[in-house]
């Protein structure tokens, strides 16, 4: 008798017990494009904007991992040439309402760091590599690229994306019809999202968005994080 009141107490304090956290589903690197084609308007404009989205009713859903997939890590850099890169937001698990806010404020409020460079997609994508070996443990990963013009400086963004063989890359490009150093791209279709496409994305569902410019950056953004969080959160593509 006294070992089942044992045992009852215990199954009653299990039950009361608080839920276990849930496990981080992605670890999710924003990388802000601080090269010499982007001023200081533009650059709030990729600050505002992205806080702006992340505080989407539908995406901070998603990030928080309410529809049962586990909440989203995020870390965001700004970067131009090889070796300029400088945190805007270093790892946080977007696990309640206050961490959400102060992802978007931390991103809002961020001073530019980074002079005005290069465009190194490639050391770009190397660098988000190396936030990411240490992630908070999450079960899938993922990069995007925001940027405004091809690759100029540093390694290939390939040759860089493939020593991350299963990290998604995706893109959001500015002015993504616009071939913005004059130097008219051949392959694919011909513009700057035609380039992204054949030289910086990779994995399962991997995508680009296109922003017609800097004032269509939120809105961008919005669409890409929606997209996004659809294919690597709810249910993306196993890596083959």
């Amino acid at each position: 008798m006294a070992r089942a009141s044992r045992l009852a107490a215990l199954a009653l304090a299990g039950a009361l017990a608080p839920a276990a956290a849930q496990a981080c589903s992605l670890a999710l690197v924003l990388a802000l494009d601080v090269s010499a084609s982007v001023d200081v308007r533009e650059y709030r404009m990729q600050t505002g904007g992205l806080a702006a989205a992340l505080r989407t009713p539908l995406i901070a859903e998603a990030l928080m991992g309410r529809g049962g997939a586990g909440p989203v890590a995020l870390a965001a850099f700004e970067w131009s040439g090889p070796s300029a890169q400088a945190p805007v937001l270093d790892w946080l698990v977007i696990d309640s309402p206050a961490r959400l806010a102060q992802a978007a404020a931390t991103i809002a409020a961020h001073a530019r760091q980074v002079p005005p460079g290069s465009t190194a997609i490639g050391a770009a994508i190397a660098h988000a590599g190396r936030l990411l070996a240490r992630n908070p443990g999450c079960a899938a990963q993922a990069i995007d690229i925001s940027s405004d013009g091809m690759n100029n400086a540093g390694p290939a963004p390939r040759a860089a994306a493939a020593r991350l063989p299963r990290v998604t890359i995706n893109a959001l490009v500015i002015g993504g019809d616009l071939i913005l150093d004059h130097a008219p791209y051949v392959p694919g279709d011909g513009v700057l999202s035609g380039w992204f496409r054949e030289n910086v994305i990779q994995g399962p569902g991997a995508f680009v968005e296109v922003a017609d410019g800097y004032t269509d950056y939120e809105a961008a953004m919005r669409r890409k994080l929606i997209r996004e969080l659809g294919l690597l959160v709810i249910g993306s593509a196993p890596w083959r």
